[in-house]
């Protein structure tokens, strides 16, 4: 579930305009600096590059995320919307439970790398705080539950709502989330991408609030009522 963001057409453009803050970082002595090539697309021409500390200095283990997965998080921010696809979700600050060695490490490694390869990007304040932002990304088709279907009888439409059965509309997505809308809550689905450091999360109610999300939430012993048949095995 989501909070609709309030105010009028002069709002949403400053909101826009704080999601592109990145565009006054790299200017002057930041309009050059080292990254590394993660991907190519040749059909496309485009190489895209990565400037984060754990991808520069090749050590994986440092990009995992704090959150395991099945983790609910409230109070997120939208950050970034891809139209059609999904929006990109700042997690709110830690209470400083996290202030341990490996964070201390990460730390340390970040700004290492950052004086080694010339960079002094962390030297800019907004960076340096964007850089410590969390984040995780919510597809469509995991923002929110499909509407219920609506019954006119007319036989016409059995069709199409049978296709768009399920599925969440570009229309709702886009009414829901907005650049710094705040998200009641979420729930983390992956933390495997290593190469970005987000994760992959869900805010639909359906998936918040399940019991079971994964195989280590099964407890032995327990009893489960309406559980649906997906599968029938041979033998």
């Amino acid at each position: 579930g989501c909070e609709e963001g309030k105010g009028g057409k002069g709002t949403k453009e400053k909101d826009e305009n704080q999601g592109m803050w990145w565009k006054g970082v790299f200017r002057g002595r930041h309009s050059k600096f080292t990254a590394r090539i993660v991907a190519v697309d040749t059909a496309t021409k485009v190489v895209r590059f990565s400037i984060q500390p754990h991808i520069l200095a090749l050590r994986g283990e440092f990009a995992a995320f704090p959150l395991p997965v099945g983790t609910i998080v409230e109070g997120a921010r939208v950050i970034r919307i891809d139209a059609g696809i999904g929006a990109l979700l700042a997690l709110p600050d830690a209470d400083g439970g996290e202030d341990n060695e490996a964070t201390r490490l990460r730390e340390n490694i970040a700004r290492r790398m950052d004086r080694e390869l010339g960079n002094r990007l962390l030297d800019n304040g907004e960076y340096s705080a964007a850089s410590g932002v969390r984040t995780a990304y919510v597809h469509i088709s995991k923002s929110m539950d499909a509407p219920p279907e609506k019954k006119d009888g007319r036989k016409k439409n059995d069709r199409r709502q049978q296709k768009g059965a399920g599925r969440t509309s570009e229309a709702l997505f886009a009414r829901h989330f907005s650049v710094n809308t705040r998200i009641r809550s979420l729930r983390i689905l992956s933390t495997s991408n290593l190469i970005d450091g987000i994760a992959s999360c869900a805010t639909a109610r359906s998936i918040v609030d399940a019991h079971v999300l994964t195989h280590a939430d099964l407890v032995p012993g327990r009893l489960y009522r309406n559980v649906p048949v997906v599968q029938l095995l041979d033998g």
